[in-house]
């Protein structure tokens, strides 16, 4: 039954241009945040690395809490979204999210990015 609905509502479409889609919007924000080192993905599986220094790839300092400092700010957001200690953070929407949505999710994340860019070079 699962498959049926799969099939009947398009999710495998949407899975793979909307996800084309939200890896746009993340690669986007790779462009005007250096905190990002990478952003990829495919379909609906996604993902952001955060590091200190975008040329070599170098992760934050465990002291400086980076995963639990962004997902704070989320949180104050209103939006549930997880960094780990290492600075990833691991993106699996559900197959039915829209652009809309997707939207929202990156408009969030450029204000938390952008946050704690301030916070760091302070």
């Amino acid at each position: 039954k699962n498959i049926e609905i799969i099939e009947r509502d398009g999710l495998v479409q949407n899975a793979a241009s909307v996800g084309a889609y939200f890896l746009d919007r993340l690669q986007d924000l790779q462009e005007r945040h250096p905190i990002i080192g990478d952003a990829r993905g495919i379909g609906l599986l996604l993902g952001v690395e955060l590091v200190s220094d975008r040329a070599s790839k170098a992760p934050f300092d465990a002291k400086q809490q980076i995963g639990k400092r962004f997902t704070a700010k989320m949180q104050r957001q209103s939006v549930i979204m997880r960094c780990s200690p290492a600075g990833r953070i691991t993106l699996g929407p559900p197959l039915c999210i829209t652009q809309d949505d997707v939207d929202e999710l990156a408009a969030a994340m450029d204000s938390a990015l952008a946050e704690l860019e301030s916070e760091l070079t302070a």
